[in-house]
């Protein structure tokens, strides 16, 4: 399957769970900040929201709380998430086209695989969790620039 990249956002809102989704779309609110970047929304700053939205259980998966808040901190000031979420939820778009980075595609697109290979219909935090746990490249960033790695991280095995 071949997907364009104006279809992502919407094949994503069909596949991950609501509240996935949900976080999705409080990060309309950043995207026309400078700090997210020409290559579009972080995998970082997705996991910020999925905090917002999913509360506790998001810094159970990780090994350093504090860390976790301070990059929340920094990524999503409390007084800039509040623009955008008025008007979706005045007009109630069913998924609205959101620029993600690599990280953040690839992240989405493994949780959507593992909850089809378990049988599920759409992806939800626990996917979400193994894909990053799967990601090695993305835990190693994210343990060098923000002290945080996901709980059941193992790396590969070395290539005998």
């Amino acid at each position: 399957m071949t997907l364009m990249p104006e279809n992502i956002a919407e094949y994503f809102a069909t596949c991950l769970d609501k509240r996935i989704h949900k976080a999705l779309l409080r990060l309309v609110d950043v995207t026309v900040e400078p700090r997210v970047g020409q290559n579009g929304i972080s995998a970082e700053l997705f996991l910020c929201t999925l905090h917002i939205v999913y509360g506790r259980a998001v810094l159970r998966a990780f090994d350093d709380d504090s860390a976790f808040l301070r990059m929340q901190r920094e990524l999503l000031p409390r007084e800039e998430m509040s623009r955008y979420r008025r008007l979706l939820q005045r007009f109630q778009l069913p998924s609205i086209f959101i620029r993600y980075d690599q990280s953040l595609r690839d992240l989405l697109w493994e949780s959507i695989r593992i909850a089809r290979a378990s049988g599920n219909k759409r992806a939800g935090l626990r996917e979400i969790l193994i894909a990053l746990c799967l990601d090695d490249a993305l835990v190693k960033y994210l343990k060098a620039t923000r002290g945080i790695s996901p709980l059941g991280f193992l790396p590969k095995l070395p290539d005998a």
